[in-house]
Parts: structure tokens; C-alpha cells; sequence
């Protein structure tokens, strides 16, 4: 997380110009890049581009819209809820290194992060940096919740898209920077060990679940 400080928020739901562009972008490209390595590379999706087009994609795009997007806006919304300015930024180079790995069936991913600028504690340091991984825990919960109502088909996307959400929010909690989990632990051990533990719990219950339902 960066300064700005020549801008400020408008709210906690107001998107400048330079934003929206760079939230579409990254968006865009990490909804193609995941689409490719899911598919297990560049070849095979196009062996099959009516699938890649009506499927891959589609679950790509809930994919990096829940995990990414929604992970993002966590932290945001909770630094301008502190008073700060907080912005998202696309980083070139990470979106392209990105789409280059999924050529070859895998991503490796670093899309930008949100820019923030403002007088904080250390305590409201952590409480926004775990307000991204929080965000991608409420939403894996949501989905498995949802897999025991709907369809296998239904429960299948909701429960892969859970884990999306468990690994990025798994990743994020390493307790080294620039991750979050480095800044939650700095704010407490307390707080950083719950997290951790309810990420544990969430995917061993996912882990039964794909048993049960797949």
C-alpha cells in the first residue's frame, strides 16, 4: 500500500476515472489469463473454443471477480472508512506476466493493489490489510452455503469458486510483506492466528464437502 496524497475519496463507493480504468483492465486480463490456465494452457483451450467461451470464461470471470475484485474493495472500503484516500492500480507488468503463465496452464498473478494515503495506527493498518482476506472467506463461505441448495452443476462452480477464494485468502496470510497477513501479525498475533485458523477450518470443510456433493 502507497501514497497519493495530491487526491482524496469521495466516498466509499465513488470511483475516479483513473480507477475504473484500471479496475476493467485488470479485470479483463486476469478473467482471460485464468480462463487460458484453466483449461490447462493455450492449446487446449482452443481445442475447444465454444466451451472456453460459454464455461471457462464465464466461471474465470466469477472467479477473479470474487476473489480479486471484491478482495480488493475490501481493503478500500475499509481505509476510507478511516478517513483515508484509496485507490486501486493496475501494475502492467504483473497483468502481463499473468497472461504470459497462463499460456503455459498456470498463473502467476500480481494484477496491482489498493494505493492508500492517510494517517493510521498499526491496529487500523491490520484491520484494513485483513479486510481483504475476511472479504474472500465471507464470500467461500457464501458459496458452499450455496452448494447445498442448488444443483450439482450449480454446486460445482459455487464450490470451485470457493476455493479460489480459500487459496487467495490462504496466500494472502503469509506473514511477509508486502502480503497482508505480514501487517495483521504486526497489528496482533491474536488476531492473525484466528484468521488463520478460520482459513484452515474453511477449506477442510470445502474438502468434505467436494467429497459429499462432486
Amino acid at each position: 500500500m502507497w501514497a497519493e496524497p495530491t487526491y482524496k475519496s469521495r466516498g466509499l463507493f465513488s470511483f475516479s476515472r483513473k480507477e475504473m480504468h484500471d479496475i476493467l483492465i485488470s479485470i479483463a486480463v486476469l478473467t482471460i489469463s485464468f480462463g487460458i490456465a484453466f483449461s490447462g494452457g493455450a492449446g487446449k483451450a482452443m481445442q475447444d473454443p465454444y466451451f472456453f467461451m460459454v464455461y471457462t470464461l464465464p466461471v474465470a470471470f466469477l472467479s477473479v471477480f470474487t476473489a480479486f475484485f471484491l478482495h480488493e474493495m475490501g481493503h478500500r472500503i475499509m481505509a476510507r472508512k478511516y478517513g483515508c484516500w484509496s485507490e486501486f492500480r493496475m501494475w502492467e507488468k504483473g497483468l502481463l506476466l499473468a497472461f504470459v503463465t497462463a499460456l503455459l496452464g498456470f498463473v502467476f498473478a500480481a494484477p496491482g493493489a489498493v494505493y492508500i494515503s492517510g494517517m493510521i495506527s498499526r491496529k487500523q493498518n491490520g484491520i484494513i490489510s485483513a479486510a481483504g482476506p475476511m472479504t474472500n472467506a465471507l464470500i467461500a463461505f457464501s458459496m458452499m452455503a450455496l452448494a447445498i441448495f442448488t444443483t450439482p452443476f450449480v454446486a460445482g462452480i459455487a464450490l470451485f469458486v470457493a476455493w479460489i477464494n480459500i487459496f487467495l485468502a490462504g496466500f494472502n496470510l503469509i506473514p511477509f510483506p508486502p502480503l497482508d497477513g505480514y501487517k495483521v501479525f504486526r497489528w496482533g498475533i491474536i488476531p492473525y492466528l484466528g484468521m488463520v485458523a478460520l482459513i484452515i477450518a474453511l477449506y477442510v470443510a470445502l474438502g468434505y464437502m467436494r467429497i459429499l456433493f462432486l
